[in-house]
């Protein structure tokens, strides 16, 4: 296994362990595939059998937030679904990157903006003008144009879509963009 998530040791990794895979309420036993994140349960290790549940969907987990995700593939005979939760965000403890695709016709297309869109998004945040001027909604269209041609010019052709919801929060500012008929909702803890 790798070092604790957060920073901390083997207890502390093992506590947000027992967190983040604690099982999901009963009425989600239909789903395909699910997971929860704990708030601080950062470093998500390939290599450690414990996280093998959220490797797939999660690069990291965030130092902020509690994440969880479930999906289903219903009726189809395999799973188009993707979903990325990246907390820490390039690195920065005050940034989250979660997405959902939902692939139709196929997985090609929802597999390959699962890979790469926080990663043209990274790209884009960097870019001068958008950098000066804070501007990540300028970043985040960016990125998702730049996926939609590298789906248009994929080599063999990619014959399926998806669509897109990815939400980007840095500091207390949060982000929300889609495509397709994929939506958010905001759920806030009342007192």
């Amino acid at each position: 296994g790798g070092g604790g998530g957060g920073g901390g040791g083997g207890d502390e990794r093992a506590a947000l362990l027992e967190q983040s895979l604690k099982p999901l309420p009963a009425s989600l036993d239909h789903c395909s595939s699910w997971g929860m994140v704990a708030q601080g349960h950062v470093e998500i290790d390939s290599e450690d059998e414990d996280d093998d549940a959220l490797i797939d969907a999660v690069i990291s987990g965030s130092s902020r937030y509690d994440i969880g995700f479930a999906s289903t593939k219903g009726k189809r005979s395999a799973m188009e679904d993707e979903v990325v939760v990246y907390g820490t965000f390039r690195d920065a403890p005050d940034e989250d990157y979660v997405a959902v695709f939902d692939g139709h016709g196929g997985a090609d297309a929802s597999a390959l903006v699962a890979e790469d869109l926080h990663e043209m998004l990274a790209k884009h945040l960097e870019d001068a003008d958008v950098a000066a001027n804070d501007n990540a909604p300028e970043a985040l269209k960016r990125a998702f144009f730049a996926c939609q041609k590298k789906i248009e010019q994929a080599e063999p052709a990619i014959q399926a879509g998806t669509t897109a919801v990815v939400a980007y929060i840095k500091g207390t500012r949060g982000l929300v963009a889609n495509a397709g008929d994929s939506r958010a909702v905001l759920g806030v803890r009342g007192d």
